[in-house]
Parts: structure tokens; C-alpha cells; sequence
């Protein structure tokens, strides 16, 4: 239903709103955007467009918008936004961009469609091995969290370090939680009364205590 819409707004020289999934931060963002063309970049439908949000021209991967409407307004892109030239493709990784490889199991494998790589290699498990260039390491740390034991860094070994950094923190975090609902849980008991946990905090705070236990 997407692509419907954005060749009309396209069309009538109109204005969207879209909600678009941006995978590196792992959110749903609003926007409002002002098209200037649609284009077809290897194999992919992507809309080029002024972001009112960014305050730049932008292109949005129509498979990446989870919601689209056509606004009573006009598209009026600046007189000074310029299309992007994408005849060398669209990433183009700088001299100081970091070269992350990852191993992906094949659950995870979805990371080589959403992400830029350099290379993907098949592995014997059935699953990949990505190479791939991050500008900014913190949204591949957030990605190996989400990934958990599907995916995980291989190199460098420096990041490696900080995602497990960041797993043990978290689930630091997480057994404090578990662990005042249980405190809570008991002071309650010792007084003759129930408590009922939410069903999402019971899932949790059971998964955490596997997870220390294993």
C-alpha cells in the first residue's frame, strides 16, 4: 500500500506523513516529508525527499515504512536541496569508518538485507558472516543486544569487549528488578496478602533468573 501512495503524493506535488523504521536504533520515528522522486537502487524501491525532521533531503526504504498518509499539503522542497547521485551505489564507507565483522545465526540473517555490507560469507551452520563499516559503534553494540545468542562480534575485539560490557550491565540491571519484585513479592506474603505481577515482568523477571542460574 505504500508505493500507491507515495506515486500519488508524488503526482499531486504533495506532502506525507510517514512512520519509518530506522533498524540501526531499533525505533519507529514520525515524520513529515516533502517527495522529490522515487528511486530503484540494487534491487531496492527507495523514496528520495526533503525531511522536515532531518532539515535534509533523505531516502526512505519503502519497505521500511510501516505507515504512510497523504497530506493536505504541498510538497515544497528548498530551492537548495539537491538529489543525491547514487550511480556508485548508496554506501559509501569513509577511510575512517570501522570494519565490524559478525557472525549472524540464521534467525539473524535479516541483518545483511537491512545493513550495508561488504562482504557475506554463508557458514557452515547455515548461518552468515558479515563484514560491514560503522561510522558510529553504538548502534552495532545496541544491534548485538538485540541479536543476543543469534549474533554476536567477532572482530574487532575491542567492541567484542564492549558488548559484553554492556550485556553484563544489562543484565545487572535486569536482576535488580527481578530481584525488588521478590523482595516485594515476600513483604507482602509475610503479611497475609497477594501481590499480582504483570504478566511481561513475571516473563522477565523468570528469564533472568534462568539466565543467572545457567
Amino acid at each position: 500500500r505504500v508505493l500507491p501512495v507515495v506515486q500519488r503524493a508524488l503526482e499531486l506535488s504533495r506532502r506525507l506523513h510517514l512512520s519509518y523504521h530506522v533498524p540501526g536504533r531499533d525505533e519507529t520515528t514520525e515524520r513529515d516529508v516533502d517527495p522529490m522522486r522515487l528511486l530503484l537502487v540494487e534491487g531496492r524501491s527507495y523514496l528520495e525527499a526533503w525531511c522536515r525532521r532531518a532539515e535534509g533531503v533523505r531516502l526512505f526504504r519503502l519497505d521500511r515504512v510501516q505507515d504512510v498518509t497523504l497530506l493536505d499539503l504541498p510538497a515544497e522542497p528548498p530551492a537548495g536541496a539537491e538529489q543525491r547521485d547514487v550511480a556508485q551505489g548508496l554506501f559509501r564507507p569513509g577511510p575512517d569508518d570501522l570494519l565490524v565483522t559478525l557472525a549472524l545465526r540464521p534467525a539473524a540473517a535479516w541483518v545483511a538485507d537491512y545493513h550495508p555490507c561488504e562482504s557475506v560469507v554463508e557458514a557452515a551452520d547455515g548461518g552468515l558472516v558479515v563484514r560491514l563499516r560503522a561510522r558510529d559503534t553504538s548502534w552495532v553494540r545496541r544491534l548485538a543486544l538485540r541479536l543476543g545468542e543469534q549474533g554476536r562480534v567477532l572482530a574487532p575485539e575491542e567492541l567484542a569487549e564492549q558488548v559484553r560490557s554492556d550485556a553484563a550491565l544489562a543484565l545487572a540491571e535486569l536482576g535488580r528488578h527481578a530481584e525488588a519484585f521478590a523482595a516485594l513479592q515476600r513483604a507482602l506474603a509475610d503479611q497475609g496478602r497477594t501481590i499480582r505481577v504483570p504478566v511481561h515482568m513475571a516473563e522477565l523477571i523468570t528469564k533472568v533468573t534462568r539466565t543467572r542460574r545457567d
